[in-house]
């Protein structure tokens, strides 16, 4: 975890994080072993399990509902749970590390290319420590603390209903009693983890309304930029890494669809829906904030295309005269000129023009998110198949 105090002098474009602040921020540096720049982190994420996974295991073990046969459904056998305590909290505190460098990368590269014209920096400021603001202020964790308790406490309601008209005895709910582990995941555990997901959701915001102040600023974008996005593309390099947090969110759901096919007996093909439609969900949420550069891009494409297309026509004139209609030195051989190649090259310039990217993403790259995302349901099948089957599936598909 990197040094989070914070400096006074330091200016917006470097010191901007997106993480580094709210409530539970200020909460948890104020805990020495969090503070320590190496092990902070690692710390953080044992100190989070140690309050909400814990205390379970402890419960459920005194009251005899960890495992064996005490009651039908015990703690150790809850697939649920278990991932969201265990994988989902700590990737959410996971990708707080990994989000906070990619975007101060991103800003830096942002303030020291030239994209972002002198003219705008201090307009880029300004959004930038307005952002800042927004991220510090209390309110809105609040609102979240709040909020996760009301998701959980209806889910509560809702759960107990459904064990109660089935009989089934769980290391939450026995004889219609909420046991000891039961409270403490209701009153601790689940609020946490509905918590950090609500947290998440706020500063995704508070990262799109930065995106969307951007792409109102006036921006020198470069036509012949390799990236073929104007040199925007390092904006998906950011964009991305937000797909940590739709990785947790997606064990969560691979471990509820693994406890139906388990418990309630769901087949393999009733998952794909809900699959499809998480990842359609998650692509979408990705995408959509560079939709806000698309004009620009576009125009940029256009403008560039005018530009090259009329030195093209005096390129075309220039070479016509000299090669073609013979105005040229008596001794000079085309062989020799350089004039083919520079001809050459504008082609290549043009080509690349023409090929930009309405929005600064790669379809390879975008390939590559989706298939991260489908990483948490990979054991789905073999709840079903074997790995025999499973491979000789595989095989059929690409055979």
């Amino acid at each position: 975890m990197q040094d989070e105090t914070r400096t006074e002098d330091s200016s917006p474009e470097n010191d901007f994080s997106l993480v580094n602040g709210g409530l539970l921020y200020d909460l948890l540096i104020r805990i020495p072993l969090i503070r320590i720049y190496r092990y902070g982190q690692l710390f953080r994420i044992l100190l989070f399990i140690f309050v909400t996974w814990i205390p379970l295991l402890v419960f459920s073990l005194s009251e005899g509902f960890a495992f064996g046969r005490t009651v039908n459904f015990p703690f150790l056998h809850d697939v649920i749970v278990n991932a969201r305590l265990l994988i989902c909290v700590p990737l959410f505190l996971l990708s707080e590390i990994y989000i906070d460098n990619r975007l101060k990368m991103v800003f830096k590269h942002l303030s020291n290319s030239g994209i972002i014209p002198e003219s705008q920096k201090s307009p880029w400021r300004t959004a930038l420590e307005k952002l800042t603001q927004q991220r510090d202020s209390i309110l809105p964790e609040l609102i979240a603390f709040i909020l996760a308790y009301l998701i959980t406490w209806g889910a509560v309601y809702v759960y107990g209903i459904i064990q109660i008209s089935r009989g089934m005895d769980s290391w939450i709910l026995l004889n219609d009693k909420i046991t000891l582990a039961g409270y403490w995941y209701l009153i601790i555990s689940l609020p946490v983890y509905q918590f950090l997901i609500l947290r998440w959701i706020w500063r995704m915001h508070l990262w799109i309304q930065l995106l969307w102040r951007l792409s109102k600023l006036t921006l020198r974008l470069e036509p012949m930029h390799p990236d073929l996005a104007g040199g925007l593309a390092v904006i998906w390099l950011a964009q991305r890494v937000f797909n940590l947090v739709y990785l947790a969110i997606g064990v969560s759901l691979s471990a509820q669809l693994a406890h139906q096919m388990i418990f309630e007996g769901i087949s393999l093909l009733d998952t794909r829906s809900t699959v499809i439609g998480f990842l359609v969900v998650c692509m979408a949420l990705l995408i959509f904030p560079l939709l806000f550069f698309f004009k620009k891009i576009m125009m940029t494409k256009n403008e560039g295309l005018i530009k090259y297309g009329a030195l093209g026509s005096q390129l075309a004139d220039q070479f016509d005269d000299k090669w073609i209609d013979n105005k040229r030195k008596e001794d000079e051989a085309i062989l020799g000129s350089t004039d083919p190649s520079a001809v050459a090259d504008y082609s290549g310039s043009f080509e690349m023009i023409k090929q930009m990217r309405p929005l600064p993403i790669d379809l390879r790259e975008l390939a590559t998110v989706a298939l991260i995302l489908l990483i948490p349901f990979i054991p789905l099948p073999l709840l079903k198949l074997s790995i025999s089957e499973v491979l000789k599936k595989l095989m059929e598909i690409l055979l």
